[in-house]
Order: structure tokens, then sequence, then C-alpha cells
């Protein structure tokens, strides 16, 4: 896996700036949640023309940029599904102790961003690819450092055994869907970078806090997931 996409990734906390979704603070899911029901419809859901600027607005600075992928993996809970993310080990060189998803560059061999984002899941978790689902994906981001991250959604029919592999992961953890997808959940945050003021999620769990792509990515999901339940 790259260990430079996976530095970088987290880096990109400054590309994004975000509309809050409306939905009313603390409300949670009225039916029961099925992943792939909303997977599916996220995976084509239109997209809110603030997350969608701030998405491309690198690609419009220039190129070209390295294709990559993550999975976006929903699994059964205890809390009804929960969505895989790893803590990176603490003894890389670059952002060790933060929360990403499990992915990485699209090698020469990958069919594509489904195929490398399932490989990557497989040589840091040891999770076979055969047990997703995959239900499509959300557009892709351009992220600064020259990479195109596609974001894959899947989900599992059974909680997957995790084996992270330790010099890149350590640990495996199951954000649960009803905070994931809840936008009061999360606070925005300002940024500055390179003469711009952004505002950026950041979602607090337990110990972890999520932030920068994987945070943003994320609160996408939760945009979509208000517009899923108005349906």
């Amino acid at each position: 896996p790259s260990r430079h996409l996976k530095s970088l990734f987290h880096f990109s906390v400054f590309l994004f700036h975000f509309k809050q979704p409306t939905l009313h603070r603390n409300t949670m899911p009225s039916r029961p949640f099925h992943p792939s029901d909303f997977l599916t419809f996220a995976a084509t859901a239109p997209e809110a023309d603030s997350f969608r600027h701030r998405r491309l607005i690198w690609r419009e600075r220039g190129g070209p940029f390295i294709p990559a992928a993550v999975l976006v993996g929903f699994v059964p809970s205890a809390q009804g599904s929960g969505i895989l993310l790893t803590l990176r080990s603490s003894h890389l060189r670059d952002h060790g102790n933060q929360i990403s998803f499990p992915g990485g560059q699209i090698d020469p061999t990958d069919s594509g961003h489904t195929a490398a984002a399932l490989r990557e899941t497989q040589e840091e978790l040891a999770i076979p690819p055969r047990i997703w689902q995959i239900h499509g994906s959300l557009p892709p981001s351009y992220l600064p450092s020259g990479y195109q991250v596609t974001p894959v959604l899947a989900s599992a029919a059974q909680q997957p055994e995790c084996r992270p592999a330790p010099q890149e992961v350590a640990e495996a953890f199951l954000l649960p869907h009803s905070l994931a997808l809840n936008p009061a959940a999360y606070r925005l945050e300002t940024y500055h970078h390179q003469g711009l003021s952004l505002e950026m999620p950041v979602l607090q769990y337990g110990r972890h806090t999520v932030w920068g792509a994987t945070a943003a990515i994320l609160y996408r999901l939760a945009a979509a997931y208000a517009d899923y339940r108005a349906h």
C-alpha cells in the first residue's frame, strides 16, 4: 500500500468546504437501516454544488493525478451497522495515529478503483475481497498532492475477522452508522491554507478524532443519508 498516499490523504483536510446538510439535531434513523439500500442510493444521489466544487477545485488547477481508491465498508455490529476504519501505526514517519479508510494507490495490475480498494483492504487487514458486496462509488476527489481518490462503497453480510498488518495499522474498529450518518454529530472547524479559509467537518468517536478527507467522505455520506431518509 502507498504510505505517501495515506499521509497526503489526511493532509487533504484543507481541500473541502461544506454547507451543513439540513437535519434536525439529535434526530436519528426512524426506519430500519439497510446498508445495501442506502449505499446504492448514495452512489447515484445528486451531489450538492458545495461538495462538487471543493472536490474538483484542485483538478481545475492542473494535473496529472495518480488514481487511488479507499474502501468505505459497512459491516454488521452491535449497534446495527458500523463503518470499517483503521488507526495508522504510531511508528509511521508521517501522520501516525490518524484515522483512515483502508486503501491506497491503484496498481497497474488492478482492474480499476474497486479492485484496488479490495486489494488494499486485504493487504492491510487480511479481509478477503469475496466477503464484500460492492454498491458503486462516490465521485473521486482530487488532492493537491496529485492523487485522484475514489471512495468505493461496500457492505458485508457478516462482521469480518481483521488481522491488521502491524507495519501499517495499529487498530481496526467500527464507527457506528448512527453517528457517522448524523450531520449533527459533526463539528465544523475553520482551517487556513494557501490564502483560503475553509470549514471542515470533524467527528469525535470516543478517543478517536476523525478528520481530513476521511471525515469529508463520511460527511458527504451523511448528507446523502439525509436525502435518503426524505424519500
